[in-house]
């Protein structure tokens, strides 16, 4: 997810404002620290323009 966001060249504070949920949640799913809900997966997807399984590659 870190390279997507890198690629598209936005920060945390970017995605987290463009799904609705904090920065530190945001923090936490990309470190591994939580897992999220298919759902928010398909969020992040959809705000950085991209498949889901390009989040995992």
């Amino acid at each position: 997810m870190r390279k997507v966001m890198n690629q598209k060249e936005v920060d945390d504070q970017w995605l987290a404002d463009r799904i609705n949920i904090s920065r530190t949640s945001v923090n936490k799913i990309i470190n591994g620290h939580t897992d999220p809900k298919l759902s928010r997966l398909y969020q992040i997807a959809d705000a950085l323009e991209v498949s889901i399984l390009e989040l995992f590659r």
